[in-house]
């Protein structure tokens, strides 16, 4: 959520109880990464790894420091390692598509969305990565149709609604978007996706 001094004050009381907890340090080198002071990330992550040398947690916080630091092979090898052992990890797969689209390699990320779509187990969180990898690629009505799979997935998550309504905005297709979910619910007057769209549509269009 961005509230980094909060989740540092809970970081601190955790390592205040279990100097060694590994979930706790993890959580530092990340918020230490969010602030930007890769120095102080990078030596508690070499305490990690020293410990724990295959975690694929510690392996998906080296990636990201070098994502950061713009060493963007040597972080999609870190994630290539940890989505070959798990290749239902999400992190590890926001990260390599991540790296695909700093190399400009847009059709590689496209097509590794595409390829996690068809084996992966379905979830808003997948869909909402493939719709922003679409959309950075800019196969708009690919991006939208994951959005769409995303509300249908998990329809009391707003994150895909917002997206949604972000992409109907670019393209001013907002009253498109208005009588398509119209009429949707017309069919299904109790839908809860249908009826949250809408309502977002008319804020978009300041219907208040």
């Amino acid at each position: 959520a961005g509230a980094l001094d909060r989740a540092d004050t809970y970081v601190k009381q955790s390592l205040t109880l279990a100097p060694g907890n590994p979930v706790a340090r993890s959580l530092q080198v990340r918020l230490l990464l969010a602030r930007g002071d890769v120095n102080r990330a990078s030596a508690e992550l070499a305490a990690l790894e020293k410990i724990y040398p295959n975690s694929p947690t510690v392996l998906n916080l080296i990636a990201a420091r070098h994502l950061i630091a713009g060493r963007v092979d040597a972080a999609r090898a870190a994630y290539a390692k940890v989505a070959a052992a798990n290749p239902s990890d999400m992190e590890s797969m926001q990260g390599l598509v991540s790296a695909d689209l700093a190399q400009g390699r847009k059709k590689e990320a496209v097509d590794r969305m595409d390829d996690a779509i068809k084996r992966v187990a379905p979830s808003a969180n997948l869909y909402i990565l493939a719709a922003k990898t679409y959309g950075a690629a800019n196969e708009l009505q690919k991006a939208e149709d994951a959005l769409k799979k995303a509300i249908e997935v998990e329809p009391n998550r707003l994150t895909a609604y917002g997206l949604l309504r972000g992409l109907y905005v670019a393209q001013k297709r907002l009253p498109d978007a208005r009588d398509q979910f119209t009429e949707l619910i017309r069919r299904s007057p109790r839908s809860v996706s249908a009826n949250t769209m809408l309502g977002m549509i008319y804020e978009a269009q300041k219907d208040l």
